[in-house]
């Protein structure tokens, strides 16, 4: 299977630091008393873990769907290769 093409691969992985860091960047933001004992925090933070395995799988299954169009456009690429060559050789 094609790999990714590098400047697709470059995007995901910048938006996926920049996902990351603002993730750390809110826990950094709240005041120690919202962390350790507020019930609404909790519930927003598994809110947010739950949010982040979404968005995690939607990373894959998206690079996956690259993957597959990338082969799929190699196929159509050779396809049309043999279809100019059987042309030729029939002219």
């Amino acid at each position: 299977m094609e790999s990714i093409p590098v400047n697709m691969q470059k995007e995901y992985d910048k938006l996926s630091r920049q996902r990351d860091e603002l993730i750390t960047l809110a826990g950094k933001q709240l005041p120690q008393s919202l962390k350790s004992s507020s019930p609404e925090f909790k519930k927003a933070l598994k809110q947010l873990r739950l949010l982040t395995k979404g968005i995690n799988k939607a990373n894959k299954d998206i690079a996956n769907n690259i993957k597959t169009l990338n082969s799929v456009g190699n196929v159509i690429e050779k396809a049309a290769k043999l279809i100019t060559t059987l042309a030729a050789i029939l002219v």
